[in-house]
């Protein structure tokens, strides 16, 4: 057999760049297709409405959009069959705004967005950028209208997944997405196509590092919906056992603010560790590589013993709460076993008689 210099098996990479987080691939599904001789507006962008950008929505610049619109429309009925009519044409048209809102651009380098491809490009002239005889399904103005008015609210509920999961898109996120939608104050689950071909097929092309700054200028202007405001700071994927933590020692230092003091190691890790992801808002992400952000060594041993005795807590007096829920919370706690046995059982024992609740918050409060 012939040595193929192109074989994977002798010039491929041994690792999985992003093993934990976002895994960078050149999947052709994802890439939103624009024609060689299309060159964006350079002023284009969403900080500016069309009109504050002075661009006037002439022929040539509704056929540029358009010809983005159909390009992508043909490829993806030509090379994925298992995606339906009216699918294709919806990805299409969102990948449509996402380029009129100046979201991507074949020409950026990778390299300037902290990542490996760009997946905003060129396609030559072999394939069809002109509209089908007849109008594709799902391609009715007023589901246009409607999607067109959403899509901020579809690119932060995207940056928020993106940033909470390390992931645009899992199995099992299909839900979690429907979720948080409806906490957007919509009335259905989705804008009329299925998630998952939202966040992998027609955001994707976005850089995460854009996809991040324009959540955080949506919020900035009140733009995106309230939901997604106030999980603007959401920790990321990687640290989120260190704000679980958090919520949980202040929660407790309210009414027991003595107990926090019975694990200081615990705390004085703590307070550390906030002080670096203060000064960068992707520091310890599994993501951190997209933002140019420090790696952070969080010692999850020496954070079980408050961990447990957060857990312990929760399970006494609120076993409901979704803070106890929490896997990293629960993750971190499971490497102190005896201290949450037994602060349970302290716990326990003491809120049994009314008499010994009250010597309980008197011991520990004073």
């Amino acid at each position: 057999m012939a040595y193929n210099p192109d074989d994977e098996d002798y010039n491929g990479e041994c690792f999985v760049l992003g093993s934990e987080g976002e895994i960078e691939e050149e999947d052709n599904s994802q890439v939103l297709w624009m024609m060689p001789d299309d060159v964006r507006p350079a002023n284009w962008g969403y900080t500016q409405s069309l009109v504050e950008s002075g661009i006037v929505v002439t022929d040539g610049v509704r056929q540029y959009l358009e010809r983005t619109i159909w390009i992508n429309y043909n490829y993806i009925r030509a090379n994925y069959a298992a995606v339906p009519e009216r699918d294709a044409f919806r990805i299409a048209f969102i990948r449509m705004l996402v380029v009129r809102e100046g979201l991507a651009d074949p020409t950026a380098t990778a390299a300037g967005h902290n990542a490996r491809y760009n997946l905003a490009r060129f396609k030559a002239n072999t394939l069809s950028h002109t509209a089908p005889t007849a109008a594709p399904a799902g391609s009715d103005q007023q589901w246009r209208s409607l999607v067109r008015k959403r899509f901020t609210n579809l690119v932060c509920i995207t940056a928020f997944f993106f940033r909470v999961r390390g992931h645009h898109f899992q199995d099992g996120f299909e839900e979690r997405y429907k979720a948080v939608w409806r906490k957007c104050l919509y009335d259905e689950d989705e804008p009329g196509l299925r998630w998952e071909y939202i966040a992998r097929n027609s955001l994707h092309a976005i850089f995460p590092d854009d996809l991040d700054a324009y959540w955080a200028f949506s919020v900035a202007h009140s733009r995106c919906a309230g939901a997604l405001i106030k999980r603007f700071d959401s920790a990321p994927a990687g640290i989120a056992g260190l704000s679980a933590i958090r919520r949980g020692v202040n929660d407790i230092a309210m009414i027991l603010p003595r107990v926090p003091n019975l694990v200081p190691d615990a705390v004085e890790h703590l307070v550390a560790l906030e002080g670096l992801v203060a000064g960068n808002r992707w520091a310890g992400s599994v993501n951190r590589r997209f933002y140019d952000a420090p790696q952070i060594r969080m010692d999850e041993g020496k954070l079980a013993s408050l961990a447990a005795v957060i857990m312990a807590g929760l399970e006494q007096f609120a076993p409901n709460n979704p803070l106890g829920k929490s896997a990293a919370l629960r993750r971190i706690a499971a490497n102190a076993p005896i201290t949450g046995a037994v602060v349970a059982r302290l716990i326990q024992t003491a809120v049994s008689t009314p008499e010994a609740a009250e010597g309980l918050v008197k011991a520990i409060s004073d």
